[in-house]
């Protein structure tokens, strides 16, 4: 197998990610899978023993952790000072699947956005949840507030019973925010706000790289190969 196959790519329905993602590591290949990684907290966690006593590498393909607009919001950030808050919203109209709430469709891209910006984990987290029967399934919209160290918090709205598609992200310091929207031709601004810390339009472009995020992923995972 290793003369043919230098990594596997895993993009399957979530419950399918942690016996695949186990049998690669038990063939000895590195991994890329589909967020989420697992649909189970205990999922994960047996996934992180394997590859603690086996070696291996596992990525996660989180892949707005590698969009160019964001990786330049972060670069931006360090000269605004401290960040005071985070706002990030996902979701659109469905999908509505049987294996899976749309938590863990969109909430994925939001928690690990706001846990990579921060670098540290949350000291409480805040949950509700609206609820809608549709002819296809359930729809719900999910508010998580994640509470950190300094009197941060990250506000998340997610869903999959949005009337347009959503994906944003905005980071608040002192007196101005950065504010990535995917949605917009310009994806990445510096915004003053107003005292409720609603975002002054126009805000000032803040220029990055165009190329796609998924190849950038897809470099990651050949380099974290590549270093093995």
């Amino acid at each position: 197998v290793h003369n043919f196959i230098d990594g596997l790519i895993i993009a399957t329905p979530p419950s399918q990610h942690a016996p695949m993602v186990m049998a690669a590591l038990e063939a000895g290949l590195p991994v890329l899978v589909e967020k989420p990684l697992t649909a189970s907290h205990a999922e994960a966690r047996g996934l992180l023993k394997a590859v603690s006593q086996r070696g291996g590498l596992v990525m996660v393909d989180h892949i707005y952790l590698h969009h160019p607009a964001y990786q330049a919001l972060k670069k931006k950030a360090a000269a605004l000072g401290p960040v005071r808050r985070l706002t990030s919203s996902g979701g659109s109209w469905g999908p509505f699947r049987p294996d899976v709430t749309p938590l863990w469709d969109y909430a994925p891209h939001d928690v690990s956005l706001c846990l990579d910006f921060l670098g540290s984990k949350p000291l409480a987290i805040e949950a509700s949840v609206e609820r809608e029967k549709e002819p296809r399934g359930e729809g719900s919209l999910y508010d998580l507030r994640l509470r950190f160290s300094g009197d941060v918090t990250a506000d998340m709205r997610v869903g999959n019973i949005m009337t347009a598609k959503h994906r944003s992200f905005t980071a608040f310091f002192s007196d101005r925010a950065l504010h990535f929207d995917d949605m917009r031709e310009d994806k990445l601004a510096l915004h003053r706000f107003d005292a409720r810390q609603r975002l002054l339009e126009p805000g000032e472009g803040v220029p990055h790289p165009a190329d796609r995020p998924l190849d950038r992923v897809l470099k990651a995972f050949l380099a974290a190969i590549g270093s093995k």
